[in-house]
């Protein structure tokens, strides 16, 4: 079984017609590839307060909008499927790892995060890769954070800067989270590095792409990765 994490930028106040995009694709990528969410006590009762209640008070209270309506009742299916978890996690222990901290300030610190939700976010994800579940990050793409943006003549591409997290629990060894932000990152691996609209050999593409050596984001030095073309 796969449990997702999700990121605290999901809750961000922006427009309610962004929100339900946001969170609408959370959803179908839980829905389409079975992933549970998990409500841990290291993160999620922090991020329903802080984050998500407000998000929710400011949907509810302009509810005759339709567009803030649609955004509110995404927000419920979200809770939703969060409510029907099931799964035990063991508490987590101290000293239960290494992390490379990199990647979680990049994305869950400052100036993204004011308090940083690094630690949060650390020790919520050594708890499930102990219990020895799969994990991956629900991201959001946030210019500046983690994605930015190529425009050349009519052509726009999506470039990701930060595409998975390294943790080390004890007695397990090295493990990668990726960060997922589209249903088709769980399709094609390489499309959480590159634009998810690229072409792919899976999709009888005549000319797909094929992915080059990729730098791997570990300890913030570039080592090398291959994808399957």
């Amino acid at each position: 079984m796969i449990v997702g994490l999700l990121d605290p930028a999901l809750f961000l106040m922006r427009t309610p017609t962004e929100v339900q995009k946001d969170i609408d694709l959370i959803i179908k990528i839980c829905k389409n590839h079975k992933i549970a969410i998990v409500p841990l006590s290291e993160y999620w009762d922090n991020l329903m307060k802080t984050l998500a209640h407000p998000l929710e008070k400011e949907l509810y209270s302009n509810r005759n909008n339709p567009a803030y309506a649609g955004a509110q009742q995404s927000m419920q299916q979200l809770r939703k499927l969060a409510d029907l978890s099931k799964i035990h996690i063991p508490p987590l222990q101290p000293m239960s790892g290494e992390v490379w901290i990199d990647g979680f300030k990049q994305l869950f610190g400052f100036p993204h995060f004011d308090p940083s939700w690094e630690d949060v976010m650390i020790k919520a994800a050594l708890r499930l890769l102990i219990a020895e579940y799969d994990v991956i990050m629900l991201t959001k793409k946030v210019t500046g954070r983690n994605i930015k943006f190529h425009s050349t003549g009519e052509s726009n591409l999506e470039e990701i800067t930060r595409w998975v997290l390294h943790l080390q629990p004890r007695g397990i060894g090295h493990k990668q989270i990726l960060c997922v932000h589209h249903p088709r990152n769980l399709q094609e691996k390489w499309t959480v590095r590159f634009d998810w609209r690229l072409p792919a050999k899976s999709d009888n593409a005549k000319y797909p792409f094929c992915p080059p050596d990729t730098p791997d984001q570990k300890k913030g030095k570039l080592t090398g990765k291959g994808w399957d073309c």
